[in-house]
């Protein structure tokens, strides 16, 4: 059973965090959408991926339940938190983004935003006119944007999540502050541009490595994030990814991929027939 409309999600824009945009998901890629409407950011997300990181350190020989309780009957908070809460101001191992996506050469203003939980279909429209869909597809790493013909111009560009080189302090005595993405050591990312496609690939650590990619076809936008074990592996996998592109549409791969019928309604009637932004390429 489908939500009832009254469950969908409407907010007006310009929305100005990230904790308050209009989700989007498929267990496999999440996005949220913010910002203001003439600068829209997508933050992007890839399910599972973690720098595993461990800090090279040894635990203090008083790291000891004794000790805790005895420093716990002499009320001695800052000696407590020297000895147990240190290990754990540690930024790794930690949950990070996959990037950012900004798209640009949309109207300025405020905007209607809207997520149908029917469908799974985003909408950001602006004095009842949409500007912009878009939706996840089934089963695979793939973002769809959608634009009307009079936003051919409008451009997608990536942008790597703020690593710094790990030597920010993590905050004192406080093991649950998010903390910030300068405090982790990446080494930087290796820009992709094959094919007309923008975006890099990135390395995490000795396990694990990720691309992030858009592409532009038109009034049509796609964009996707794999993860891998190595930068060679991510990069060869999204290189895969744009070849399913090539032989089939997104929409032919989500028909075909389950029984989801949100995704399928969402693939059928806004690539297929009747979407009132005109026929999704289905090459590159």
């Amino acid at each position: 059973m489908l939500p009832p409309k009254h469950c969908n999600i409407n907010l007006t824009g310009p929305i100005p965090r990230w904790d308050e945009a209009i989700p989007l998901g498929n267990g496999i890629l999440g996005s949220l959408f913010w910002g203001p409407m003439e600068h829209l950011r997508i933050s992007v997300d890839i399910a599972g991926l973690w720098l595993r990181r461990r800090p090279q350190e040894e635990l203090d020989k008083e790291f000891t339940y004794a000790k805790l309780v005895e420093l716990a009957r002499k009320g001695d908070v800052a000696e407590t938190r020297r000895i147990f809460d240190t290990p754990y101001a540690r930024p790794t191992p930690t949950k990070i983004p996959a990037g950012h996506l900004f798209l640009d050469g949309l109207p300025q203003g405020s905007y209607q935003a809207s997520l149908d939980l029917g469908t799974a279909v985003a909408s950001f429209s602006q004095s009842g006119r949409t500007i912009l869909r878009a939706f996840l597809c089934m089963g695979r790493p793939v973002g769809v944007l959608m634009l009307p013909e009079a936003y051919r111009d409008a451009e997608l560009t990536v942008e790597r999540p703020s690593f710094g080189n790990g030597t920010q302090a993590a905050e004192a005595g406080n093991s649950v502050s998010p903390g910030s993405l300068q405090q982790l050591a990446l080494p930087d990312a290796i820009p992709e541009t094959e094919d007309g496609m923008i975006g890099f690939s990135q390395k995490v650590d000795d396990r694990t490595a990720y691309t992030l990619l858009c592409k532009k076809c038109g009034t049509t936008l796609y964009y996707t994030a794999v993860q891998a074990e190595n930068v060679e592996k991510a990069s060869r996998l999204n290189y895969v990814q744009r070849k399913i592109w090539v032989q089939r549409s997104c929409c032919s791969s989500i028909n075909a991929g389950g029984s989801n019928t949100g995704a399928k309604a969402v693939c059928s009637c806004r690539m297929k027939h009747s979407n009132s932004f005109g026929t999704a390429p289905t090459i590159f």
